[in-house]
């Protein structure tokens, strides 16, 4: 997992995105830390996360896709803060 990975999974879990109806969008993930990364920079990474199952994708905000991460996610974020 690189640093991006780790964060975008650290913001999920900081805000308690862990089931579908709690789940963020990637606007409410960028403003959350005031991230300068591309928006298709979150989507890549989030598109890596959902085929390894580390984040699923929750309830449409309006039009927009939303994330939240899974107990497997979970699992790989506190294995990567202990390393």
């Amino acid at each position: 997992m690189n640093k991006f990975g780790f964060l975008v999974l650290s913001i999920l879990y900081a805000n308690g995105a862990t089931d579908k109806m709690q789940a963020m969008s990637v606007q409410d993930i960028k403003d959350t830390e005031n991230l300068e990364y591309e928006t298709d920079t979150f989507y890549r990474q989030l598109k890596k996360f959902v085929l390894n199952s580390y984040v699923g994708q929750g309830a449409k905000d309006g039009r927009a896709h939303t994330y939240y991460i899974t107990p497997k996610g979970i699992d790989a974020l506190e294995e990567e803060k202990s390393e």
